[in-house]
């Protein structure tokens, strides 16, 4: 039966005090409650194994085949921003994601950070936009 719960935080709230049996949770709600034993990760959603729970497999190798539903962060601006706007935006965030200490705080959190382009978030959000849009077809999915 599915739970809605309003925020992912009290989602793990209701797995944590066996109101719910099972979740698909973004890393950072998690990582901490499974390395403190208090979860138990069955798999990761990414095509690749995180590097904050080597030890989880993927769904993919868990037997659930082509199974790919990575959280992902991205920045926005409003679509009339200036292009030179835009490109400093994306080169210091950019640089900021080098940052050997912010690499480490995002790694354990289990995410990884990828600084794209513009352009190749453009291709990235499409292509997001078309699979769960078939995604939602298929399943006939509804919001609540």
């Amino acid at each position: 039966m599915h739970v809605p719960y309003k925020t992912v935080g009290q989602g793990v709230v209701g797995l944590l005090g066996n109101q719910a049996q099972f979740m698909f949770v973004v890393s950072p709600a998690s990582v901490p409650q499974i390395k403190a034993g208090r979860l138990r990760g069955l798999a990761v959603t990414t095509r690749k194994r995180s590097a904050a729970m080597p030890e989880l497999p993927t769904m993919i190798e868990a037997g659930i085949a082509d199974f790919d539903a990575a959280a992902w962060n991205g920045l926005l601006v409003p679509a009339k921003t200036p292009r030179n706007i835009i490109n400093k935006l994306q080169a210091e965030a950019a640089k900021s994601l080098k940052l050997p200490d912010v690499q480490e705080k995002i790694t354990a959190l289990g995410f990884e950070t990828v600084a794209s382009t513009p352009q190749e978030f453009a291709v990235f959000l499409k292509t997001e936009l078309d699979k769960w849009a078939r995604v939602a077809k298929a399943t006939s999915a509804k919001t609540e």
